[in-house]
């Protein structure tokens, strides 16, 4: 009640930074989402890979399509997942082809666990619109990716645009319209409020960025909004590696 409309008119989900058309439908959307994230990943995965690892990986959807989109046949691919469903699916798509080294661990951001991964490979790490679900990230999951042996660089792609710069001129004069009742201004506006009515997360480039001034990281990467299916939920891209 009391709630400003959003103005979607103006704003429309975006792949690659671009509006998509209206008459674009929602199966094309999501094939196009796809190969955005793909080529990311791919875009910053170290030469030479010998294992990926995705958490928070859900039914295997993005992981599956990595593999097939291009990624190393041969290397070790992870999907850890939360849900014992998400797990179950993750193992039908690896059966389906014995080739895809597939496999599947019970995962908790909370509790992050990484031991299992106890031989030294060349790893790369990410999330894609998961650690979203995890208000404020600790400083444990970022030492226990680090202490991966092997680990060279981690990607994320989440909602946490309105991050890249929290004390901008448009941030703080949309927390004032905000007060007023007013619409966003913009999708960063937009997705922060989002972030914050719902819990989502707050704090992953803060962390991020407070490791990197300690000399333990360094951010190589930050395209702001580069892809989104639902214009409120716009993903940047975070790409890290140890320092």
């Amino acid at each position: 009640a009391g709630r400003a409309p959003f103005p979607v008119d103006r704003i429309r989900p975006m792949i690659g930074g671009e509006p998509i058309s209206d008459r674009v439908n929602q199966a094309c959307q999501v094939a196009y989402y796809t190969a955005v994230v793909v080529e990311t990943l791919k875009t910053h995965m170290p030469a030479g890979t010998e294992r990926v690892v995705e958490m928070g990986s859900g039914w295997g959807a993005i992981v599956s399509s990595l593999w097939l989109g291009g990624a190393p046949r041969d290397a070790e691919y992870w999907a850890l997942e939360i849900t014992e469903a998400g797990r179950e699916m993750s193992n039908l798509l690896s059966a389906a082809e014995p080739r895809f080294d597939l496999r599947t661990r019970a995962f908790d951001y909370h509790q992050a666990d990484f031991s299992f991964l106890a031989e030294p490979k060349k790893t790369l790490v990410y999330s894609i619109y998961s650690i979203e679900q995890i208000t404020f990230v600790q400083d444990a999951l970022i030492d226990r990716i680090m202490a991966i042996p092997g680990f060279e660089r981690c990607v994320h792609i989440e909602p946490v645009g309105w991050q890249v710069d929290p004390d901008a001129f448009s941030a703080r004069l949309d927390r004032v319209m905000k007060k007023l009742g007013l619409p966003p201004l913009d999708q960063a506006s937009a997705s922060g409020r989002r972030c914050r009515r719902k819990g989502k997360n707050r704090n992953l480039l803060e962390i991020l960025r407070r490791y990197e001034k300690a000399g333990k990281i360094v951010i190589e990467a930050i395209e702001k909004d580069l892809v989104a299916n639902d214009p409120l939920n716009p993903g940047t891209v975070v790409v890290w590696r140890p320092a």
